[in-house]
């Protein structure tokens, strides 16, 4: 766009030199076009607007945000290129409710080739078309959402358990005739290729102990108000809520609604500007959020960072509590930072558990 500015000034020359400007300024028209130049800022707002970025978010210095919203940059510029292949892992991490659904009706639109990993099903319901499996090494393709993709995967399986039964049944009376037509018929079946036995399916199950009973009040927030400093109105105003042992409670709202602001007073990091925040004195509270993560100790392995925690616990227990989180193996003595972001967060709470917290918050703090 600048160089079309310049040439439509030496365009207006009678001379040679405005004759070439003139036919560049053509290809340049060209080019603008196939770009759509002069609708970029609009379509970039766009995104920015549907990922929740307020009007002067959009015009803050990036480097002033945050790590999730510096995440929500990478993405709009992502979307904005309207790639022929655009690759997303996990993006709806970083991502609000509001933003979530954007972000989903967004794709189910796009008309170029997408591949994306995520564990949120609901997410990937509502417009993949088909899904690729890795397992056993291999790649699986399959047809369809991921609830058709897991009925898929379910039928087949009790297929192949089945079989294999049979197989093994007829390998076993093989085995106790042991005659030529017994031997040639095994053979034939290992020609054919035997069925492998199914693995057990991929169950995770976290267990927290019992951290014991508080006598009320657990923790109550009376009449709360909160204001930032340099601002002039309360972000939250005259705060009533209740929290017991048997509370599960999810907070929502738009960004900026003061949610995040909200769980800091609830775990003291921040002080009422009014009112007041009563907790037994005996509740122990733990706190966990995917970009926490990265404040694990990198060069340790699992075992020793939980040892660094709790150094009375041997090797052997820890080990324990840590297959009780899905850390089994040689992932429990590899230095964390070869550990995927999914096993980094399992070493987390495995730790979270072990401190037997009354009260856990989970989110984007």
């Amino acid at each position: 766009m600048k160089e079309e500015e310049e040439l439509k000034k030496i365009s207006q020359e009678n001379s040679e030199r405005g004759l070439k400007a003139s036919e560049r300024l053509v290809e340049v028209y060209q080019r603008l076009r196939q770009i759509n130049a002069y609708t970029a800022e609009a379509r970039a707002r766009a995104v920015l607007k549907g990922l929740q970025f307020t009007e002067k978010m959009i015009n803050q210095p990036t480097k002033e945000f945050s790590g999730g919203w510096r995440m929500r940059v990478a993405l709009a510029r992502a979307l904005f290129l309207s790639p022929d292949l655009l690759i997303l892992d996990e993006p709806s991490n970083f991502l609000d409710l509001n933003a979530v659904i954007w972000l989903e009706v967004y794709l189910k639109k796009f008309k170029k080739t997408l591949i994306v990993v995520s564990h949120d099903r609901d997410f990937l319901n509502y417009f993949v078309t088909d899904i690729i499996y890795v397992h056993n090494q291999k790649l699986e393709y399959y047809r369809g959402d991921y609830d058709t993709f897991e009925r898929t995967v379910l039928q087949v399986s009790r297929q192949q358990e089945k079989q294999f039964k049979k197989q093994q049944k007829e390998l076993a009376k093989i085995q106790e005739k042991q005659t030529k037509k017994a031997k040639d018929k095994k053979e034939k079946m290992e020609k054919q290729g035997l069925v492998q036995k199914q693995d057990k399916p991929y169950v995770v199950k976290f267990e927290f102990d019992d951290p014991g009973s508080l006598s009320p009040p657990v923790l109550q927030v009376k009449e709360v108000s909160f204001k930032w400093p340099n601002d002039t109105e309360n972000l939250l105003n005259k705060v009533d809520v209740y929290i017991d042992l048997e509370s599960k409670i999810g907070i929502v709202g738009p960004n900026g609604a003061g949610k995040s602001t909200f769980m800091s007073l609830l775990l003291g990091e921040l002080e009422p500007t009014e009112g007041e925040i009563i907790r037994n004195r005996h509740l122990r509270v733990m706190k966990f959020a995917q970009h926490f993560v990265d404040q694990l100790d990198m060069a340790a392995n699992p075992v020793a960072y939980i040892q660094q925690h709790f150094p009375d616990m041997s090797d052997l227990d820890v080990r324990k509590q840590l297959g009780r989180f899905g850390l089994k193996g040689p992932t429990q003595t590899q230095p964390i930072s070869l550990l995927s972001g999914g096993q980094k967060s399992r070493v987390m709470l495995t730790n979270i558990a072990l401190h037997r917290p009354h009260i856990l918050f989970l989110g984007a703090f």
